[in-house]
């Protein structure tokens, strides 16, 4: 499946260049098993040219292919996060007695958030590392009902750079580009499952809690 999606970006990227590194990285938004830093990798490959001084690649590599692909990203991300904003609360709510958790608690860690001052370089951070799942971003951010504006600056901000030095790495790493591509996809993945599980066993811990809290109310 990994295999079909990186040859069908492949084909877009190189057939039809910005507007193809604008589709290609809303794709990688919003389609969970695709590596995120695919795109950038797979542009610096085939679009930036190879004898030419670091300087002129740099340039090429922020306005040519960091913008599209960051516009299309952004927007994907945008997406994903509007699920997590309009849906996380009424899922939330109605499965509150199986979650162990309800919008209350949602409430209060929102307002942790807005008075953390760390909260801005955390999401920078996140963004920016290449190995971070878009998608687990942006859904929390969502449900959490992050600010809006502030996720979108920082969201920008760290994808710039991920996508900027992404595809530096695409444009000296040849014909290895795939095999790290691979890598990246399968630690992705690793994440992902980590995150599901921890999020499984905090949800039966939560239930626990709550149930032997009740017991001894009872």
């Amino acid at each position: 499946m990994i295999d079909f999606l990186i040859a069908y970006i492949q084909s877009i990227v190189i057939e039809h260049g910005a507007l193809g590194l604008f589709f290609a990285g809303l794709i990688e938004q919003i389609i969970a098993p695709i590596p995120s830093s695919l795109v950038p990798i797979m542009a610096g490959f085939f679009l930036l040219p190879v004898n030419i001084f670091f300087i002129d690649v740099l340039w090429q590599s922020i306005f040519i292919i960091a913008f599209p692909v960051v516009l299309g990203m952004i927007l994907g991300s945008l997406i994903i996060y509007s699920l997590g904003y309009w849906g996380g609360k009424p899922i939330i709510e109605k499965n509150k007695k199986w979650l162990g958790l309800n919008w209350e608690e949602i409430e209060k860690i929102k307002k942790k958030i807005d008075t953390s001052s760390s909260d801005e370089f955390t999401i920078f951070t996140l963004w920016a590392l290449p190995i971070m799942p878009g998608v687990a971003i942006a859904i929390f951010c969502g449900i959490v009902r992050y600010p809006i504006l502030k996720y979108i600056l920082l969201t920008i901000s760290g994808m710039f750079l991920r996508t900027t030095v992404m595809s530096l790495i695409g444009w000296q790493a040849g014909e290895l580009y795939y095999v790290n591509v691979q890598q990246i996809s399968a630690i992705e993945n690793y994440l992902l499952i980590i995150l599901g599980i921890l999020t499984l066993i905090g949800i039966g811990f939560l239930v626990y809690k709550k149930r032997k809290l009740n017991r001894l109310i009872t």
